[in-house]
């Protein structure tokens, strides 16, 4: 099974998501799990973001951020693709390619972004 990771950019607003998400994706892959992540957005490199994701995803490189266009048809690859929301001005993209491949699986992670009352949702659903 192969697994990818779609995270939103923004690393300091979404500090708590990136830092699940890359947790995540290190459990998997030492499961033995074939697993990927790509994060979405336009900006550079940064060394807190390196940093936060090699304590997070220790058997991962970070190398940055890419547009979606750049990166969408490489996802044909997975079998499986986790979304993590929030993604907004995306959302519209993801659902035209899910769409399009109706053979693969998609979960969807959800988080409420405030801090003090913060909640979670998974749902999972081969179309």
């Amino acid at each position: 099974m192969k697994i990818l990771h779609v995270i939103p950019n923004a690393f300091d607003y979404f500090e708590d998501i990136h830092s699940e998400a890359f947790e995540i994706l290190e459990a998997e892959s030492l499961l033995g799990v074939e697993v990927d992540a790509v994060t979405i957005g336009y900006g550079g490199v940064t060394k807190k973001e390196i940093v936060e994701v090699k304590n997070d995803s220790p058997s991962r490189e970070y190398v940055g951020q890419e547009p979606i266009e750049k990166n969408i048809e490489s996802w044909e690859y997975y079998d499986v693709i986790n979304i993590h929301c929030p993604f907004f001005g995306e959302l519209g993209t993801f659902l035209q390619w899910f769409k399009d491949h109706p053979e693969k699986f998609l979960i969807i992670t959800l988080r409420k972004i405030r801090r003090r009352s913060q909640w979670h949702c998974q749902t999972s659903k081969k179309r």
